[in-house]
């Protein structure tokens, strides 16, 4: 594989990323200060931290498994605390889903 000597690697020009291998993907570290993990909510509520939350971080909020309601409802982020965390509230102050979230920076 590709590996950066300054552990980041730019894509320059128009081509953009092609994964071209049927069933290829893009496999993200999860752990402490992550851009990708899963945090279950409590009351309909969840702090997730990561130094990765910005101000303009784009997150991504996707449900795994629905936990106190009988079916989906929405989830956003609502509170960030730049280079610290993001807050996700539920539509439903009885959730308690486990929601996956991913964080991407606009170039």
């Amino acid at each position: 594989g590709l590996v950066p000597s300054t552990g980041a690697l730019t894509l320059t020009g128009t081509g953009g990323l092609t994964l071209a291998t049927a069933g290829a993907g893009v496999k993200i570290k999860e752990g402490t200060n992550a851009c990708m993990g899963v945090v279950t909510l409590v009351a309909g509520t969840a702090t997730v931290s990561t130094t990765k939350a910005t101000t303009t971080s784009r997150i991504f909020l996707t449900p795994q498994s629905l936990g106190g309601i009988a079916a989906p409802v929405g989830v956003a982020v609502t509170a960030r605390v730049n280079g610290t965390s993001f807050t996700i509230t539920s539509a439903s102050a009885l959730d308690t889903s486990v929601i996956a979230w991913e964080i991407k920076e606009p170039a």
